[in-house]
């Protein structure tokens, strides 16, 4: 809850700038995820597949089995390199909350 407390005193201006990703970053991150936790060579591959569509590199109207909710709350922007989360308080608190036992150490 302490993140809501410091989220509630930011501005707007501020939020958008926590929420802004920059896609290299995030692709380096999975990846090392992805080594860390020695997922198999299919899943990595749907797991990179999904950051390309995220990313626009794929276009998700011919790749199968896609699902437009997985990229709820997500908007890239291809030329700056960088995906926007949505900033709700609510959309962050479940991203968040999904994320715990990471951060935890659960997995």
């Amino acid at each position: 809850g302490s993140w809501m407390d410091v989220w509630e005193l930011m501005s707007q201006e501020c939020r958008d700038e926590v929420v802004l990703i920059d896609s290299t970053s995030l692709l380096e991150t999975l990846e090392t995820y992805l080594r860390k936790h020695r997922f198999c060579t299919d899943c990595k591959n749907k797991v990179l597949r999904a950051y390309n569509i995220l990313v626009g590199d794929l276009d998700c109207s011919k790749e199968k089995g896609y699902c437009a909710a997985l990229y709820e709350g997500l908007r890239c922007c291809p030329h700056e390199r960088h995906i926007h989360v949505c900033c709700e308080t609510d959309f962050i608190a479940h991203l968040l909350g999904r994320a715990e036992p990471e951060f935890a150490g659960g997995y």
